[in-house]
């Protein structure tokens, strides 16, 4: 499932369990992968002024989802 793949991104720093559609994540490499989401029409919420480095993602499709996992994966 999506929380085990964010979990296993070299990208990620935490992913933080959740019972809901979303998950909150903590990247290494924030700036860069909220610019490439942006760019690629993704939307996300950016949480950072609470959590530092931090994005809101909702569970989505699994092509959705696929392509947001690639942008991570950069």
């Amino acid at each position: 499932d999506m929380y085990i793949e964010l979990s296993q991104k070299k990208n990620v720093i935490k992913v933080f369990e959740s019972q809901t559609n979303f998950l909150m994540v903590t990247l290494h490499n924030f700036e860069e992968v909220k610019k490439q989401l942006k760019q690629e029409k993704i939307h996300v919420l950016d949480c950072s002024s609470e959590l530092p480095r931090s994005i809101r993602v909702s569970i989505g499709t699994e092509e959705q989802n696929q392509k947001f996992l690639k942008i991570i994966n950069r």
